[in-house]
């Protein structure tokens, strides 16, 4: 029975555990993906619960919560509750603390494009890290220019993962203030194929809706001005003014230079292929967030008080463990026919009878 304030001393325990068992018992460093996601309450009490970025639901307030999960087993190690106006980036000081205080500092922390902050990777810097950038940062725009020809380079290639990749260790010309870091820029041809075909897909959609209107206005060019120029057309008795447009070829063509291309900035002084496993890894965290929500039905609160909240949220993270960890201990059964899944294994087990002598 875990009584209430007693969630840290749990997790505490089971991190104990968790490291006895699968990261010592193994010699090797724990690299824990972290990523957070919110629910949306109806609560007008919940401490956490205030209005922010969601997906859906949008007229209600929202609760985040953090996962770290280990990349190697797939099974969560520790979760943390945060208010829902948070963004992702202002959460890191927070959890870098409570990694400290739980005592799981020695960790590879992986992390997506929505950490990404120069503030943050002076937090990260006290772990070893593997971070995503966004595409639209300066820097990362100047070295995807720089590298477009990434891809038409044999020596580049990482037969591992059907994919290019070079490392870079960033200088003052880069970023001055992430001097001696390293970036690790790749090219995935497949991710470009699919990337390619999304933007002539949302080129095409937009030349449809833009044909629909009849009259120009500001609201219509600046919803598409990235890839198309607008020209106005006066009329003289109508106060309303017709339109031409065309293709910004050059903003489109930049586009699909691009196309699967991305990078990643680290403290670590590795193998490209090595850091590109780390970061393939990386949606380990979503897929437990997914678990949550389709196996579990737990894609909203549903209750109302910060006790019953901080009840679920536990029962929820034990109920992932489990479902994680029998999948990786199931891996070698379930990889073996693919029509078998974790659900109808169990169900076939409720059909063993074991007798004792």
């Amino acid at each position: 029975e875990i009584q209430k304030g007693d969630k840290d001393d749990f997790y505490k325990k089971y991190l104990k555990g968790y490291k006895e068992a699968f990261i010592d018992s193994e010699n090797r460093k724990l690299i824990a993906a972290i990523d957070s996601t919110n629910r949306n309450t109806a609560s007008k009490t919940m401490i956490d619960a205030e209005y922010g970025k969601s997906k859906k639901d949008s007229n209600n307030p929202q609760i985040c919560n953090a996962y770290y999960v280990d990349e190697l087993t797939g099974i969560p190690i520790y979760q943390e509750e945060f208010p829902g106006s948070l963004l992702d980036k202002t959460q890191l000081s927070y959890m870098s603390k409570k990694s400290n205080d739980l005592g799981f500092s020695d960790i590879i922390a992986v992390l997506d494009r929505g950490y990404y902050s120069e503030k943050n990777i002076n937090i990260l810097k006290k772990f070893a890290f593997v971070l995503s950038v966004p595409e639209t940062v300066g820097f990362v725009k100047m070295l995807f220019k720089e590298h477009i020809d990434i891809k038409m380079q044999r020596v580049n290639y990482i037969r591992e993962h059907n994919a290019y990749g070079i490392k870079i260790k960033i200088d003052n010309n880069i970023n001055k203030s992430l001097s001696n870091y390293y970036c690790y820029l790749f090219y995935d041809p497949i991710r470009g194929m699919e990337e390619i075909d999304s933007i002539n897909n949302k080129i095409e959609r937009f030349i449809e809706d833009i044909k629909s209107h009849k009259y120009y206005s500001l609201t219509l060019e600046n919803k598409y001005k990235k890839y198309f120029t607008f020209t106005k057309i006066k009329q003289e008795d109508n106060k309303k003014s017709l339109f031409t447009f065309k293709e910004n070829t050059e903003a489109i063509q930049e586009a699909i230079d691009k196309a699967g291309m991305f990078l990643i900035i680290s403290n670590i002084d590795d193998s490209v292929g090595k850091i590109l496993s780390i970061e393939r890894y990386r949606d380990r965290t979503e897929k437990c967030f997914q678990r949550l929500k389709t196996s579990f039905d737990y894609d909203a609160i549903r209750v109302y008080t910060n006790e019953a909240k901080e009840g679920k949220d536990l029962v929820a993270f034990t109920s992932v463990c489990l479902y994680q960890a029998l999948l990786y201990f199931l891996k070698p059964y379930l990889d073996a026919v693919s029509s078998r899944t974790l659900f109808t294994t169990i169900a076939y087990l409720s059909k063993i009878i074991a007798y004792r002598n």
